[in-house]
């Protein structure tokens, strides 16, 4: 009788035991499947996103600094990329395109600093605020897309001295800011 309670409470814990282990290698894949999870779903591969004020990510370059067309992505481990950081992409002199998501609202200052291969931006009408010096050293740079409207645009460029030759074109395909506009906002500014 000894035999048969010893034996029935060593099969008790090994149905335990293997419980145990099989939910522990369920949490396992479990975890690795969130890590998957956290990863940005969409975006250029070698982008670094950081977290910032409010519970959001801004982004960087990171290792994508050679990659010649980038697509910032729209989340970060389910939060929303508001911004490009400050030196986001300082000397990025290998990124030639770059596309932002409607989730950005700030492009912070010296952004695409020093970018000279850069030619085109696609900017989202989201955008409310462009910090200064953000394509300073883009030597490149020949036309900004901006997805918003004239006067937002005529607002969010009116500093565009260093803009000089590029263009600054609205959704609706209309030239917003040319060198000759750029001329007009820098003699109305020092007024």
């Amino acid at each position: 009788m000894k035999k048969i309670r010893f034996l029935s409470a060593l099969l008790a814990v090994l149905m335990l035991l293997a419980l145990v282990a099989c939910d522990s290698d369920r949490d396992r894949k479990g975890r690795r499947g969130s890590k998957d999870k956290d990863k940005q779903t969409d975006g250029t591969d070698g982008l670094e996103y950081y977290p910032v004020e409010g519970g959001t990510y801004g982004v960087a370059v990171g290792k994508a600094k050679d990659t010649a067309n980038i697509e910032i992505a729209s989340s970060y481990k389910g939060y929303a990329v508001t911004q490009i950081n400050e030196l986001g992409f300082l000397d990025a002199t290998g990124v030639q395109t770059v596309i932002i998501p409607d989730s950005v609202v700030r492009i912070c200052a010296s952004a695409f600093k020093g970018c000279s291969s850069l030619r085109e931006i696609t900017v989202p009408g989201s955008v409310c605020e462009i910090g200064d010096n953000a394509f300073e050293g883009g030597s490149s740079l020949t036309e900004i897309i901006y997805d918003g409207d004239e006067n937002s645009a005529k607002e969010l460029f009116s500093s565009c001295l260093y803009l000089v030759d590029v263009l600054i074109i609205c959704n609706n395909g209309e030239l917003i800011l040319d060198s000759e506009t750029c001329e007009e906002a820098s003699t109305e500014n020092s007024n």
